[in-house]
């Protein structure tokens, strides 16, 4: 997946630290129920954090890039400065696909609305707009579609018209 390990450290270092980050799981926590990102008890506790790595780790494995943001942001004298510039990357690729998902949902809904199929569209960026009020808030992946059940035929054929394929997991 799009997990990217954080500076100088390889996938399987990353997939060990997600496992095993109790301190980075512990910050990730306090940051994301800060009453506010500059709070001094957070800055403290920024501070005296010594496990980066896994914090990155947990930061990727929750998918929430954007919600920490703010506070990294409005403490980054208390963070290491590779850890600033790994977290704004990340957040930057994140955005840039969650704006090639906003034109693709643009494209589908068209082709969807030409072949007069109904559809919805299940959590990824409405889920995103509707608990944070932005689409580029929260990751997704991919992006989910319901059709009703005497749709799918005509909506698995308009998909692979526009050039999706189909893959069946194994």
């Amino acid at each position: 997946g799009d997990r990217l390990a954080g500076p100088g450290e390889d996938q399987r270092l990353l997939e060990r630290r997600r496992n095993h980050s109790q301190s980075g799981f512990e910050l990730l926590c306090a940051c994301l129920a800060a009453s506010s990102p500059d709070s001094p008890a957070l800055a403290e506790r920024l501070a005296a954090h010594d496990d980066w790595p896994g914090f990155l780790a947990q930061l990727q494995w929750h998918r929430v890039t954007s919600q920490i943001w703010p506070v990294i942001e409005a403490q980054q004298q208390h963070v290491p400065a590779a850890t600033v510039g790994f977290i704004l990357e990340h957040r930057r690729r994140q955005l840039m696909q969650a704006m090639n998902h906003t034109a693709e949902l643009h494209r589908l809904n068209g082709a969807f609305r030409q072949q007069r199929i109904d559809y919805l569209v299940l959590k990824g960026q409405p889920l995103s707009q509707q608990l944070y009020g932005s689409p580029y808030a929260r990751f997704s992946k991919d992006i989910d579609l319901l059709v009703h059940e005497s749709s799918i035929g005509a909506a698995h054929s308009l998909l692979l018209s526009l050039g999706y394929e189909r893959v069946v997991p194994g």
